[in-house]
Order: C-alpha cells, then structure tokens, then sequence
C-alpha cells in the first residue's frame, strides 16, 4: 500500500530546495553582488546549507500523516525567492530624487565612513596657504598617480578613493589632468546647464543603499550628452566652489565613448 505524502511538507521542501538552488546559483555566479556586497558571502554560504538541512529533514517527514495540512505559512518562504527573480536595474534619473548639490556629491555624504568624511571635511576647509602646509592623503599607494607628469588615471578598483581623495585635498590636485570612465548623470534641479558627472555606483552595504559617486564636470556640450551613456572624460581638474564650499571640479578636454563597465557596483569597504 502506498504512502499518503503529506502535501505540507512537500510544499516546505520544495520551498527549501528552490532557495537553496537560486542561492547557490547565485553565489557561483557572482550575481548576488547586484544585490548585496561581497563581504556578506560567507553568510550567504551558511543559509545555503541551512536550507539544504532543512530540505533533507522534510524529506524524513515526506510520508508522515497529519491530521491537517497547512501550507499557507509557506507562502513566507518564497518572499526572498521573488526578491532573487525580479529583474534589477537603475537608471540616472533613479538617482535624481535629492536636489540637494552636497548629497549628489559623489556620494560623500551618503556614506558611512564617518571618519573619513571628517577628514574630507576639515581639509577642505583647512587654509593651504600657509607656509609649510603639506595636505595629507586618505589613502596610501593609489593607482593611477603620475606627480611628475600630474596626471591622474582614475582606475576602476578605486575610484570611490580617488574622489574622496581629491575632495580632501582639492589644492594638492589643483592643475593636475584626469582621466576617468563612468556614466553621465546630469541633474537640472542642482546643476547647471554645462555640468554633468561621469558616475559610478557604489553600495557600501546592499541594493537599498547605492550612491552615485563622481566629480563634477564643466562641458560646453553637455546637452549633447544623454543620462546612462557611459564616457571616457579627460580633462583638467580645478579648484572650484559652491555654496560658499570649496569643491574640484574637471574642466573638460575631451569626451570619448566607453563599453559599460562589467563590474555594476563599487564596492568601498
């Protein structure tokens, strides 16, 4: 005689077992970085096997009886199964919903680095012209830095550096020519009608909390670019101001096409 199966722990296992399959799909490929940071892996490891526990211990009770089946509960389970499907993108004007110029840049202020903010804020306030005064860096050993030459080619990896770096020490860089690739983010609401920002996103923590980071640029034809379009931006990099604050800002010399990026977040930390 055949085995009644009970249909509610069959529903839960399946639950588990798809979980558990999406996530390590996930993980393998990488994918999950569109949605957390790389640093949450190893617990991303442990709910995998966890699920896959949980899976084989509803196989033992697959054909235990039960007075009543409930299945309803299960419905919890696949919350994070749509979360894991649905599509994810963000577009520029995703990013558009603070007017506020201080908070769009480069997403200093959206940040958690209380420390360094404090840094960047203080020594872009400091008076550099007194005698002596030697601007100290945020970071140590940063690509891309030719003081000979003063040039700086803003690499991939560190990009969110180099613009903190170059807030905290708008002086140092005062002069020097940049390169760097990114997308155009122009807001009308804080920018004017010649400036844009070749950004990068960066998620400090998960999805909920991605901030566009970038320099302002001054271009004449910025009307001839489009949100999104990804850039290569060469130019020069000055000591500008708003709001009575101190800010760099690129004075553009050349604009040239780019592939979009393979990495779709920076990850800080």
């Amino acid at each position: 005689m055949l085995k009644k199966i009970n249909w509610q722990v069959f529903v839960e296992g399946l639950c588990t077992a798809t979980y558990s399959v999406i996530l390590s799909y996930l993980v393998i490929s990488e994918k999950y970085q569109s949605f957390v940071v790389p640093s949450t892996k190893p617990y991303l490891i442990f709910s995998i096997i966890v699920s896959f526990i949980w899976f084989i211990f509803s196989l033992s009770k697959l054909f235990q009886p039960r007075n009543r089946t409930r299945s309803v509960h299960t419905l919890v389970l696949a919350v994070p199964l749509l979360f894991v499907l649905m599509p994810f993108n963000i577009s520029a004007e995703d990013l558009l919903t603070d007017s506020n110029r201080k908070s769009a840049d480069a997403g200093i202020i959206e940040t958690d680095n209380s420390s360094s903010d404090d840094t960047l804020n203080n020594n872009s306030n400091t008076d550099t012209e007194v005698e002596g005064y030697e601007p100290a860096s945020l970071y140590e050993d940063l690509q891309g830095l030719d003081e000979e030459n003063k040039h700086i080619d803003m690499v991939e990896e560190e990009f969110y550096q180099w613009v903190l770096e170059i807030y905290a020490n708008i002086d140092k860089y005062d002069g020097y020519t940049i390169s760097m690739t990114g997308f155009v983010l122009k807001n009308p609401d804080s920018m004017a009608d010649n400036e844009f920002i070749p950004a990068r996103l960066v998620m400090t923590c998960c999805a909920a909390d991605l901030s566009a980071v970038g320099l302002y640029c001054k271009y004449d034809n910025t009307n001839e670019l489009q949100n999104d379009e990804w850039v290569t931006v060469k130019g020069t990099l000055v000591k500008g101001e708003y709001n009575g604050y101190a800010e760099p800002q690129v004075i553009v010399s050349e604009i040239t096409p780019a592939q979009k990026s393979e990495a779709e977040f920076l990850y800080p930390y």
